[in-house]
């Protein structure tokens, strides 16, 4: 009796932090994780064609804000998978970095200069690994 009640116990405890959630913390750094995943992927992905489409500067390797990465995120959902000769589920970068930053609110970006996309996916790697090893997240709003 003894020993299946501590295999029951054992069972339930295994299951509840199974089931428990990520704390936001590690679930940013899962995000962050993925972002850096995707720019890579996506590199090797477009190559060439990434040096050929032109987009907004809102982001490079000295400026790494919320209002920076939301920016991005927002500039690439303005691409569909399919014009980048992507499939769907290899675009996901746009939406994780919208959701990374949370409710930022946006910069003006009429003003900035334009770089190939390829050089503003490296600027987004470069700001999510500094963030990354420096463990600087970025707080929700609520």
């Amino acid at each position: 009796m003894k020993t299946c009640s501590l295999f029951l116990l054992t069972v339930m405890v295994v299951t509840a932090a199974l089931a428990a959630p990520l704390s936001p913390h590690n679930s940013q750094d899962h995000l962050l994780k993925e972002i850096i995943h995707d720019v890579h992927n996506l590199d090797l992905i477009l190559k060439d064609k990434a040096k050929t489409i032109f987009v907004p500067e809102v982001i490079s390797k000295y400026t790494c804000t919320p209002q920076n990465l939301f920016q991005a995120g927002k500039i690439l959902q303005a691409y569909e998978a399919k014009r980048l000769g992507l499939h769907e589920k290899d675009w996901l970068l746009p939406r994780r970095l919208v959701t990374y930053t949370g409710d930022t609110q946006p910069e003006d970006v009429a003003q900035k200069d334009e770089v190939p996309l390829h050089q503003l996916l490296m600027n987004i790697k470069i700001c999510a690994q500094k963030i990354n090893n420096g463990k600087k997240h970025f707080p929700k709003k609520h």
